[in-house]
Formats: C-alpha cells, sequence, structure tokens
C-alpha cells in the first residue's frame, strides 16, 4: 500500500502518453 500514489502516478503517465499518441496518430 506504500507504493499506492507511485503506481497511480506510473499509470496515469502511461495513459495520458497513449492519449498523445492517438491524436498524433489522427
Amino acid at each position: 500500500m506504500y507504493h499506492n500514489q507511485t503506481t497511480a502516478y506510473m499509470i496515469g503517465r502511461f495513459v495520458f502518453l497513449m492519449l498523445c499518441l492517438e491524436e498524433y496518430s489522427m
């Protein structure tokens, strides 16, 4: 449970990057 915030941060960055890639693809 100690790395809960870190995990959420990494997931947030991953989703953000995926959305950016989709926007560039379009």
